[in-house]
């Protein structure tokens, strides 16, 4: 498929794209990152002007016990900031998601993020990037991440060549970080490489464990420098380039278990089918179901066909 014309991208922002143009620009921009680029700049410019007509923290106002110290960017449905906890003397990422005025369904999410928020506080461990607290500010929802640098495991993968002995030390401290989240009963449901960070020691930190499921997306990559990224939590919409909503289906395809393809019930599972999708790519170049359409894929991994 050749990279989309302008317009798809927007139409695809918009939600007036149809269902089958939608899956094929989805499937596409999963395999080209200068669509996915483009895409991502294209929804931070939505969410920047959205932000425009909401109000933000300012420099040293308070969200929740928190201390704004400044802005890292923004996602597709709020702002993330720097800010500091000053009961605990430690820099967090906080990201504001602002209530979209006449959606009913916005507030029921918010009580899963709320609910779900306390569970992902308990996970503390070495290979999870942690959610310290999700609460409120004035009608918004916030939610206190582990500020972690970093490059994604997909950036880390690209930017030079790796031995499989580094690539498979990566991956193992990747299914430690969800094997805690699994023993907390928290199943991620969009592990790949763009939500995974490393940093310059080769710590790996799974990102977003278990947020996908309550309206949370996928990290953004907010730059800080060249090249480098920090991991903070964003709120799922249906436009967001980094969390599909195929047939509403929550995930990304080309990493999607087969049951969640089908939207049945998944449990740890199809976290394990992702992570194994994404080791075969790291190691062998390219992941073992493609298709250049959402079609094609799922009936490539129906087939067990490569």
């Amino acid at each position: 498929m050749m990279c989309p014309e302008p317009a798809s991208f927007s139409a695809f922002v918009s939600g007036s794209l149809s269902v089958a143009a939608r899956e094929a620009l989805e499937v596409h921009v999963d395999d080209c990152e200068s669509c996915r680029i483009t895409l991502s700049e294209l929804g931070r410019n939505v969410a920047a002007s959205r932000a425009d007509r909401t109000k933000l923290p300012a420099i040293g106002e308070p969200v929740g016990r928190y201390e704004i110290v400044g802005e890292l960017g923004a996602g597709a449905m709020g702002v993330v900031f720097r800010a500091r906890d000053p009961e605990l003397d430690r820099e967090v990422a906080i990201k504001l998601v602002q209530p979209q005025s006449g959606i009913p369904e916005d507030e029921l999410v918010h009580q899963r993020m709320l609910r779900e928020g306390r569970a992902l506080a308990r996970i503390d461990h070495p290979n999870v990037v942690r959610v310290f607290d999700v609460g409120r500010w004035q009608g918004a929802l916030f939610v206190a991440m582990e500020h972690a640098p970093g490059v994604t495991l997909r950036v880390w993968l690209a930017a030079q060549p790796r031995s499989t002995r580094a690539i498979v030390d990566v991956f193992v401290q990747c299914a430690n970080g969800l094997a805690a989240g699994h023993a907390a009963g928290v199943i991620h449901r969009d592990f790949k490489p763009d939500n995974v960070i490393v940093d310059d020691s080769g710590r790996a930190r799974v990102m977003d464990l278990g947020l996908a499921q309550t309206g949370v997306a996928p990290a953004d990559e907010v730059e800080t420098q060249p090249g480098r990224a920090v991991a903070v939590a964003v709120v799922s919409d249906p436009d967001e380039l980094r969390l599909t909503r195929t047939r509403g289906v929550v995930g990304t395809p080309a990493y999607m278990a087969p049951e969640q393809h089908r939207g049945q019930p998944i449990d740890a599972r199809a976290d394990q089918f992702a992570w194994c999708v994404a080791l075969a790519e790291a190691l062998g170049g390219q992941r073992p179901y493609v298709g250049t359409t959402y079609d094609e894929l799922v009936a490539a991994m129906a087939a067990g066909r490569p």
